[in-house]
């Protein structure tokens, strides 16, 4: 992902996810860095950078792992409050589509030691959807994510931009680009209930 020493989001000291222009100027916006925890100070204006930038002069935080868990976090947060997602089609057969959630978990933990998805959703009819974001240069997860006969989804977020308020929630809530099941259990089902009922196998 491409370098920046100023961010147009930040953490709150409630945990959540908010805009440069939402919070007050300077130390004021009361507002941390989610990877390094440090503070942040909210700039307004066009001398210096419109963003957050870490207020240390002297950092030891690396800005790019900052960057992805910005862009991670804010991930999780827009599927949580929105409850919904733009899923990929399935081999061709089943066309791209918006899929609306009941109830939204998210884990908030950037580096994984466990199984566990990023994301636990599931749908009025009870249809649990497990999301995964990654970065292709970031293995986030040190072991796979258990899916077996569930729905699956992987979301690349490697290269998305946060310089706005939209750009992101556009890319998970409407775009089907950058995503692949790594498994569909409910399509398959469908796939292989249809093939039974034309007297073939898959």
């Amino acid at each position: 992902m491409d370098y920046q020493d100023v961010f147009s989001w930040a953490e709150d000291r409630n945990g959540k996810m908010v805009y440069v222009d939402d919070v007050p100027r300077g130390k004021s916006c009361n507002c941390i860095c989610p990877n390094c925890r440090e503070n942040l100070i909210a700039r307004h204006g066009n001398e210096r950078k419109h963003g957050f930038a870490h207020a240390s002069v002297e950092r030891g935080a690396n800005l790019e792992i900052c960057l992805k868990v910005i862009v991670f976090k804010l991930a999780e947060q827009i599927i949580a409050t929105k409850k919904r997602i733009c899923i990929p089609s399935y081999y061709e057969i089943f066309p791209p589509e918006i899929v609306e959630f009941e109830t939204v978990e998210v884990n908030n933990c950037f580096e994984r030691e466990d199984r566990q998805p990023d994301v636990i959703a599931t749908t009025k009819d009870n249809r649990k959807y497990l999301i995964e974001f990654c970065f292709k240069d970031d293995v986030r997860h040190k072991q796979p994510i258990d899916y077996e006969n569930l729905n699956c989804l992987e979301i690349d977020l490697t290269g998305q931009k946060i310089d706005d308020r939209d750009s992101l929630k556009n890319f998970l809530l409407n775009s089907d680009k950058n995503r692949k099941w790594l498994n569909n259990d409910t399509y398959f089902k469908l796939i292989e209930s249809r093939y039974k009922n034309a007297g073939k196998s898959i």
